[in-house]
């Protein structure tokens, strides 16, 4: 059984049975047998403080609450509602003329040289914590900066420049309100600064390949570059001062190329509450056939409708080996033939197949000779299935 957790508890998708796994879950949890047939079965179960949405299909996007979990009771996919990061960019209305842009607003060079000119991310955050990566792509000249700046910062200077940004220089400075300080390590061509800004406690650090500078530690919230910031940051960045300088903002789009925070967003946006899918379409199962096994056998309706037979153990027990077939009709080795299933051991045949993605598929299992009698082996035998859509 798949399970999502949720303030302590784990809500199961007990999709193909109706009675739960006596080995799943533990006190209080929820286990959901969506295959009930009963008129009315499909309701909305409280869990606490969250409810439990049976859905048709993909949940509404007004429905439910953060925490709360939704079920389709057609697939059994899991959604929880969640809160996420809507990725920005850097915003081509708002940056000096002296920048260009392109790669979906991602990459900024500077266009001529002597002057030092700065592009804003279009999301600004008044609060919560993000973390994001600039690649200097082609650094040329001194004073290529990464930083924040509010909607009131100057774009046609560093950030940091004016009381209204904070910024860290390639020449390892950092610099707020026109004030250079010795910060941390230099940068250059190649070099990866990452920025983890934490407004819930006014906070900044900058790090390049992944070293935090200055001893900085964004999950401990100790030694961070700046402190009490206040208002509405935006990313905001200058290639440098020389004509061709190049950046490229990763603002959450792609993977990152360092491990993000604890508790920090992977990525700056715009933050919005969304279901979230938790489940795949893939679910194990084990079924176990009535033992013992000492003649031929039928399995009616033993592989579910899109379940992938992954494979088969089987133990002998009366000190006799046996050769057997498996098929889909009476007398058939269309699943597997002839295989030697060996006296008192464990014989795995892996067979990962898919049989129907609609209906049920039952397996005949016999002897490889009408006339040896399975030889006296007496077999027990597990199948293990896998949901594949």
């Amino acid at each position: 059984m798949n399970g999502v957790q949720i303030n302590g508890r784990t809500v199961f998708n007990n999709s193909d049975i109706n009675t739960p796994d006596i080995d799943g879950g533990i006190a209080d949890d929820i286990v959901i047998g969506l295959n009930t047939p009963a008129a009315g079965f499909f309701t909305n179960i409280s869990s606490g403080a969250n409810t439990v949405f049976l859905v048709d299909g993909i949940p509404d996007p007004l429905l439910g609450s953060i925490t709360d979990v939704a079920i389709d009771k057609n697939s059994g996919d899991i959604y929880v509602k969640e809160t996420v990061v809507t990725t920005t960019t850097w915003n081509p209305l708002d940056k000096s003329e002296y920048i260009t842009l392109s790669n979906g607003n991602l990459t900024a060079v500077c266009n001529t040289s002597f002057t030092v000119d700065s592009v804003r991310s279009v999301v600004g955050v008044p609060y919560g914590k993000f973390y994001w990566e600039i690649t200097m792509d082609d650094l040329m000249a001194v004073y290529s900066s990464v930083g924040i700046g509010t909607p009131d910062a100057d774009v046609n200077v560093a950030p940091g420049s004016d009381v209204h940004g904070y910024g860290y220089r390639n020449d390892g400075g950092s610099i707020h309100n026109g004030i250079w300080s010795s910060f941390g390590n230099t940068y250059t061509n190649g070099d990866i600064i990452s920025t983890a800004l934490d407004m819930d406690n006014k906070k900044i650090w900058w790090a390049k390949n992944g070293i935090w500078q200055n001893g900085g530690n964004p999950e401990t919230e100790t030694n961070e570059a700046y402190n009490n910031l206040n208002g509405t940051f935006h990313s905001m960045d200058s290639p440098g001062y020389t004509a061709g300088v190049q950046i490229t903002a990763n603002f959450g789009e792609t993977p990152f190329a360092f491990p993000v925070p604890l508790g920090f967003s992977a990525g700056i946006g715009a933050t919005v509450l969304t279901w979230v899918k938790k489940t795949n379409q893939t679910q194990s199962k084990i079924i176990t056939p009535d033992s013992p096994i000492t003649n031929n056998v039928t399995w009616t309706d033993i592989i579910p409708a899109k379940y992938e037979l992954e494979k088969i153990i089987f133990v002998e027990s009366a000190g006799n080996s046996a050769t057997l077939n498996l098929g889909t009709t009476a007398g058939a080795n269309d699943v597997f033939a002839n295989h030697v299933i060996t006296a008192d051991t464990i014989t795995t045949i892996v067979l990962n197949k898919t049989f129907s993605l609609s209906d049920v598929q039952s397996l005949f299992l016999n002897d490889d000779s009408p006339s040896a009698f399975w030889n006296g082996a007496s077999l027990s035998a597990t199948l293990l299935v896998q949901k594949v859509i």
